[in-house]
């Protein structure tokens, strides 16, 4: 099955159900998922496997440059990636 491909932080936030329900899902507030969309332009990397998940059984695949990896700590990189491999 093919996935539709997201490109900016807007279209994840829309496919994730809005702001309410992508805060839901990370555990944020609301005001702090609106800060990622309208000034930071990026989603922290700790949250990549849970909103990538999400994503998966919604039909949809984000492009990991929409996540800031560049500024993620080490442990976040590692435990990123093992849960990435583990789903």
């Amino acid at each position: 099955m093919s996935r539709k491909h997201l490109t900016t932080v807007d279209d994840v936030i829309r496919a994730l159900g809005g702001v309410v329900a992508a805060a839901r899902i990370t555990g944020r507030y609301p005001p702090q998922i609106c800060w990622w969309r309208d000034k930071r332009k990026s989603i922290p990397a700790r949250f990549f496997p849970s909103i990538d998940r999400e994503l998966a059984e919604r039909g949809f695949r984000a492009s990991v440059d929409l996540f800031d990896f560049h500024n993620a700590d080490d442990v976040t990189r590692i435990s990123v990636q093992w849960e990435s491999r583990a789903a």
